[in-house]
């Protein structure tokens, strides 16, 4: 019989990408186990926590002690540093559940991508501290500085790839479930400011890029968090039951796709 192997890619999506936990949550009720799990950004963090075996109840404790203070430890002389946070609050997190698990020893294969800053290309990280390779990969440019890995200077994997699809295959996945933080570039929304219109002008490069790819995967979920903005971390369990309630909205259609999918078909279903 043809052993089917679930590959979950988890998008970027800052806080807007706590709702990987509530998608989690409705598939370990329904007994659901990825083989893979593939992350960009926030998707890494969380990949990378449930991977190491970190319980969604605990996940959810973390993402509410998670506020702007915790993420944005600010640097006031950035200099040439690159980056006005430091990532001190963020890398004490990780090492307090983390501590020096490698990559290598998880139950979960796991992929962290970051963006290679020096050589212009995206790297799939599969090897070495998982922390590191989860810090590497959240490292939004302007926010956080890049982050130096392996003779690497690394910035956010979200500016390649916010959906690393390729990645999931290329990892041996023959199913592939994505679930998009971010989604569709929010329309009509004029922007208020000089930070603003940054983030707006970043979200709508980002968007177009990720239209070339968020259809090859074999479901695409995009829960609906409304208007919440991905860089004010607060109301985490909000992005938290979006996920949910998209994963118990199409529980179905996974179910379907994991049953009755043949090694030579592939669906092609975006649900949002």
């Amino acid at each position: 019989m043809f052993n089917k192997k679930l590959g979950l890619v988890l998008g970027a999506g800052g806080s807007r990408g706590f709702c990987h936990i509530g998608v989690l949550k409705v598939l370990e009720e329904f007994n659901i186990k990825p083989d893979i799990i593939v992350g960009s950004s926030m998707g890494a963090v969380v990949g990378g926590f449930y991977s190491a075996g970190i319980t969604l109840d605990e996940m959810t404790i973390i993402s509410k002690k998670i506020n702007q203070s915790t993420v944005m430890d600010f640097d006031f002389l950035p200099g040439k540093k690159l980056g006005i946070a430091n990532g001190n609050r963020i890398k004490a997190i990780f090492l307090k559940y983390l501590k020096d698990t490698k990559i290598e020893d998880l139950n979960i294969k796991f992929g962290s991508v970051a963006t290679d800053l020096i050589n212009g290309e995206s790297v799939l990280i599969t090897k070495g501290e998982l922390w590191k390779a989860m810090r590497a990969s959240m490292s939004i440019p302007f926010v956080f500085k890049p982050f130096k890995y392996e003779d690497r200077l690394f910035i956010d994997g979200c500016v390649q790839y916010r959906l690393p699809i390729p990645q999931a295959y290329k990892m041996g996945a023959d199913i592939v479930i994505a679930i998009d933080a971010l989604g569709a570039y929010r329309k009509g929304e004029k922007p208020t400011g000089l930070i603003n219109l940054i983030e707006k002008t970043y979200s709508l490069m980002d968007w177009e890029n990720t239209k070339r790819i968020n259809h090859r995967c074999d479901l695409l979920l995009m829960p609906d968090m409304k208007n919440k903005n991905e860089y004010i971390f607060k109301n985490n369990d909000a992005a938290i039951m979006a996920g949910e309630e998209c994963a118990r909205e199409n529980i179905r259609h996974i179910l379907k796709l994991l049953e009755h999918r043949k090694k030579d078909k592939k669906s092609k279903n975006i649900i949002k």
